[in-house]
Order: C-alpha cells, then structure tokens, then sequence
C-alpha cells in the first residue's frame, strides 16, 4: 500500500477536517484497548474503573456497543417449509458416508 494511504487520517470524509477520532473523542489505540478488555476480557464497569478507566469513556463506549447490537443479529428470514436449514434440519458433515 501507498505511504500516503498508511499514513491518512481515518475519517468519512462528511465534511472538511472531520475524522473518526474526533467524532468519537478517543484515540483508536485507546479505543482498542477499552473494546478488547470488555468485549473479549468481559470486563465489568466497576473492573474497568478500578483499572484506572475515565467514566465518562467506558460509560460512552458501552453505550455506543449497545447502541449498534442490532447490527450484530441475523435478519428475520421467512419460514418457507416446515424445516429451517441450521435451525432444525443440520446435517453432520460427513453426512452420507
């Protein structure tokens, strides 16, 4: 990849001089830091505050995560038989061997 592409601010581009950082008013590297310890390590609000955590950021990210849940699910799909594939008809891989 280009240097200049590496080295590029990440943003949307929604107007001048906008970047992501700025919208979400933490760095990416803190960011990564916050989402690995709650989301992977499940840390509780009350471990991530005893970690030396700011309020403020712990209480605006886990918002943001319950926020945008919605795009983590499956969408509904209609029932076009009296099976569902994955759901109750699941076949073992070596099915028919």
């Amino acid at each position: 990849m280009p240097a200049a592409i590496l080295r590029k601010t990440p943003t949307a581009d929604l107007w001048p001089d906008q970047t992501d950082e700025g919208e979400i008013g933490f760095s990416y590297d803190d960011l990564d830091q916050l989402l690995y310890l709650l989301v992977d390590e499940r840390y509780t609000r009350r471990s991530m505050l005893e970690a030396g955590w700011p309020s403020a950021m712990v209480d605006h990210v886990t918002r943001l995560i319950a926020r945008s849940q919605y795009k983590r699910r499956l969408p509904l799909i209609a029932k076009l038989s009296g099976r569902t594939v994955g759901v109750d008809f699941r076949y073992p891989r070596d099915w028919g061997t």
